[in-house]
């Protein structure tokens, strides 16, 4: 019993400074990287990089004999994980698609941040970090685990939404999605 208070204790309190780390210094370390190397995606990529140190650390500790890649799920195959990514992300494509105008005006940055980067680092930060801990390293269970990690996952992407009817409609698409993209958990 006292094993699992403390599992929980670092656990919790890594992601919790993860996550108030990521609140309160994301945007000045974006915008330190920014000024330096004049590129949005660049600065993107390295506050991200910085403000999971907490959860590597937090991995570490939990399991220090396991490797980064390893606890982070990175030595998984990437063919299968894109091809999970895209048969999970092709209806909203094809919605969108249907239900918006398509822009002519593409920016790379843009792009890469809103589509590569920030889906890569949502995956570490919840599949492979709160979920996939919780599921190998708990008795929660596979669908405890899920539940718990894809409520939390919804939850901070709430700010999304304008009127009550956005905020269903992304709490159910980001619970859903996540739930579905545990599949490569199991």
């Amino acid at each position: 019993m006292s094993k699992n208070i403390g599992f929980f204790s670092i656990f919790i309190l890594g992601f919790i400074t993860y996550y108030f780390f990521d609140l309160f210094y994301f945007k000045n370390i974006q915008q330190f990287f920014k000024e330096i190397f004049h590129s949005k995606a660049i600065a993107h990529v390295m506050a991200y990089t910085i403000t999971l140190i907490p959860l590597v650390i937090t991995s570490k500790i939990l399991s220090p004999t396991k490797s980064i890649s390893s606890l982070f799920s990175l030595d998984k195959s990437i063919i299968k994980g894109f091809t999970l990514a895209f048969l999970g992300t092709s209806p909203m494509l094809i919605g969108y698609g249907i239900h918006f105008k398509i822009s002519t005006a593409i920016n790379i940055e843009s792009l890469f941040i809103n589509t590569i980067s920030s889906a890569f680092f949502e995956e570490i930060i919840f599949r492979a970090f709160l979920i996939g801990t919780l599921y190998r390293f708990t008795r929660l269970g596979f669908l405890s685990s899920i539940l718990l990690g894809s409520l939390l996952f919804a939850q901070v992407h709430l700010y999304q939404s304008q009127n009550s009817m956005e905020l269903i409609e992304i709490f159910a698409i980001t619970f859903l999605g996540s739930a579905f993209f545990c599949l490569d958990l199991y």
